[in-house]
């Protein structure tokens, strides 16, 4: 191994990144946000304890008809979803849950979350308004 190629992988002390023929230092792939696409597992893993409280990694599993031990090691941090999951959890856990895995997503993706939310909270909020309109009839019949 030569000298620039020990210094470039940062096996040497006080090794500085490597210059391209610019005199510009190489971007590392992968390190920087790309427009609000970076996923933080550990946000997903956080939403879907708050969702499935008892059971989690079974439930997941269930829900992406996925291996039980696959969703153990996601949730331990011993590995992450891999984007063949991105569908799946895409279809199952909604467009909210992908950008809430998301640091800064992109404002668009932000608010079709948001949208999607609204949605279901209005969806949830028909709902008890019927229950309690019919509860208020039953009453007011009996």
């Amino acid at each position: 191994m030569s000298a620039v190629s020990l210094s470039s992988r940062g096996y040497l002390p006080g090794a500085s990144p490597m210059i391209t023929s610019s005199g510009k230092d190489m971007r590392k792939s992968g390190l920087e946000d790309t427009q609000g696409w970076v996923i933080d597992p550990q946000l997903w893993v956080d939403e879907w304890r708050r969702i499935h409280p008892v059971k989690t990694a079974q439930c997941v599993a269930e829900q992406l008809n996925a291996p039980v031990r696959t969703v153990e090691k996601w949730l331990s941090g011993e590995s992450r979803p891999s984007f063949d999951w991105f569908g799946p959890i895409l279809c199952a856990y909604g467009l909210g849950f992908v950008a809430a895995g998301m640091p800064n997503p992109a404002p668009w993706l932000d608010d079709h979350a948001r949208d999607e939310r609204r949605a279901a909270i209005l969806a949830k909020r028909q709902a008890l308004d019927e229950q309690l309109a019919a509860d208020w009839n039953r009453r007011a019949n009996a």
